[in-house]
C-alpha cells in the first residue's frame, strides 16, 4: 500500500498527463484501483502480463488528453495507439521494459 500512496503522491505533485509502472507486482489492474492511484482526474489505461522474466506494464493517462483508438502488446512492451485531444494529432504511447514510457507524434 505504500507504494500505491507514493505513487498518487507523484502523480498529484507533478500534475502529469499519464505514468508507466514497470516490473509492477500487481496481478490484476481494474477501474477501482486505477482511480486510487490517480486521484480525481479522469483516467483511462492500458496493462500487459508479464512476458517470462520480463515484469507487468502499468500505463495510465488522463482520459482529457488522451483518447485511446487501439492498444498493442510485443514482448516487453505496451504500444497505445490515440489522438491527442488538445490539437487533434495522432500520437503512440509506448512503454517498455528497457526505456520507460515515451510519446512517438505521427505526422
Amino acid at each position: 500500500m505504500a507504494k500505491k500512496k507514493e505513487i498518487r503522491t507523484l502523480i498529484k505533485k507533478w500534475v502529469v498527463d499519464g505514468c508507466c509502472i514497470q516490473e509492477t507486482k500487481l496481478e490484476t489492474i481494474d477501474d477501482r484501483l486505477v482511480k486510487r492511484l490517480w486521484g480525481k482526474k479522469r483516467a483511462d489505461w492500458a496493462f500487459k502480463l508479464a512476458d517470462g522474466n520480463s515484469g507487468r506494464l502499468l500505463t495510465i493517462w488522463d482520459a482529457d488528453k488522451f483518447q485511446k483508438s487501439s492498444v498493442w502488446e510485443a514482448r516487453g512492451m505496451l504500444v497505445i495507439n490515440g489522438v491527442w485531444i488538445a490539437d487533434g494529432s495522432k500520437c503512440t504511447l509506448i512503454t517498455s521494459i528497457t526505456c520507460g514510457m515515451t510519446s512517438i507524434p505521427l505526422a
